[in-house]
């Protein structure tokens, strides 16, 4: 019987993989950062009329602000809890990043902390909703836009939200692995503005991107090997689970690293979107001006074919999940996360630190649910950015006090029961 549960799988099987690098080894490397079948599928997810493609998220943003042609010193708007090339890319277009606070019960910007952080020189925004919450989304927008500023979406977490619709200037998203949409690297960028679409379009044929290596993508597929290996059903149950719980008997402080991004996973030497290294870039590495090939263009439209039976199971297991989960867990649930019409469950976070026992996290792990919470940084606890660091106690509390519900798709009926069972055993033992 599978009753032991990893923090995460990803949305990718081992035959997927397989077929993908065999694809590679036998695809030329052609750009198609335009090419009309991806466009067209990232299009109808965004309701944009025009797309383009990047060798990252981070790319997608850097094209588009720069587009923008703003002053020195105009003030981007952001939340914390993000990538530090984010913030990299802003400051490297001599722009100013403002740190606004989160909304504890959708996990995106809280909107009175973006209205006390706006100044004569706020220009953008960019909203990121997190763990596929989409609550409040487009009520976000419009209060931007009302206050006159332009508004990048980062909806890399809310892929197969049922509704997604905004004013948003553009859409972008990160298509690395591990979200619901993969290209193995890469990023997008969705607008209905022709002009600005034409003029970002211009700047990088201007830019002559170059290929982008095979070996990055070999790396990305190695991997992905290693983390499906590791949290297989049987695998996880009767081997990875007992190894993560002798790191925790023996070393738990270094059990708790386990969910970064280096940790036997990728290399800074090798990976050049390193997601979570805190480091303050003077220039953007030359290895991030490449193109979207067309292998990762045949990648993303096996993803897309596959994303509406994905989110319309996780919707279904996160209803059963809730059906069977006691009240007093379910409290301690973000209130975004109850509405199933806003949400494509990316991830399902429930908060801890109000829990009288010492370590709800470790009871979690002992009865077979393995969890950690977001391993985004929080940019403001970054000492690389200690410039602009300001008080955000809600985005601290989402970083330092959630952790994740398991929860995939593949999981059968009776094993997400399973999953409420044990919580409801946990948090009914407290008082």
């Amino acid at each position: 019987m599978i009753n032991k549960f990893p923090r995460f799988k990803y949305f990718i099987g081992f035959s997927f993989l397989f077929k993908k690098l065999f694809a590679l080894l036998l695809t030329k490397n052609e750009n198609d950062s335009y090419g009309s079948q991806t466009q067209a599928q990232i299009s109808s997810l965004t309701n944009r009329d025009h797309t383009l493609f990047f060798s990252s998220y981070r790319m997608g943003v850097y094209f588009y602000l720069k587009s923008l042609k703003l002053p020195r010193g105009t003030e981007v708007l952001l939340t914390p809890i993000t990538i530090p090339d984010l913030v990299n890319v802003i400051l490297n277009l001599d722009l100013v990043p403002v740190f606004c606070d989160m909304d504890l019960e959708n996990h995106s910007l809280c909107i009175n902390s973006l209205n006390k952080n706006i100044s004569n020189k706020s220009k953008v925004l960019i909203i990121t909703p997190l763990s596929g919450c989409y609550s409040k989304g487009e009520d976000i927008v419009f209060y931007a836009k009302e206050k006159e500023l332009f508004v990048i979406e980062d909806i890399s977490q809310v892929y197969g939200i049922p509704h997604l619709h905004s004013d948003s200037d553009v859409m972008v998203g990160s298509l690395s692995s591990g979200k619901a949409l993969t290209s193995f690297t890469g990023g997008f960028l969705s607008t209905n503005q022709i002009a600005l679409y034409q003029n970002i379009k211009n700047d990088t044929e201007y830019k002559s991107l170059l290929p982008p290596p095979k070996i990055r993508f070999l790396f990305e597929l190695f991997d992905n090997f290693k983390i499906l290996l590791a949290t297989n059903s049987l695998v996880f149950n009767y081997f990875t689970f007992n190894i993560l719980k002798l790191i925790l008997s023996i070393r738990p402080n270094f059990f708790k690293k386990i969910h970064e991004t280096k940790f036997l996973t990728r290399s800074p030497d090798k990976d050049v979107f390193f997601d979570d290294l805190p480091i303050l870039r003077k220039s953007l590495p030359k290895s991030w001006f490449t193109y979207f090939s067309k292998w990762q263009s045949g990648v993303l439209l096996s993803c897309c074919h596959q994303l509406p039976r994905i989110s319309k199971r996780r919707i279904e297991l996160s209803k059963l999940l809730f059906e069977h989960l006691h009240s007093n867990v379910i409290e301690h649930i973000p209130k975004g996360f109850h509405d199933f019409e806003t949400n494509c469950y990316y991830h399902l976070p429930i908060y801890i630190d109000q829990v009288s026992s010492a370590d709800i996290s470790s009871l979690m792990f002992h009865a077979g649910l393995d969890n950690d919470g977001y391993g985004l940084n929080l940019c403001t606890e970054e000492e690389v950015f200690k410039e602009f660091h300001s008080k955000t106690p809600h985005a601290f509390r989402i970083k330092k006090n959630c952790v994740f519900i398991p929860l995939h798709e593949s999981y059968s009926n009776s094993e997400v029961i399973t999953i409420a069972q044990k919580l409801n055993y946990i948090f009914d033992k407290e008082p």
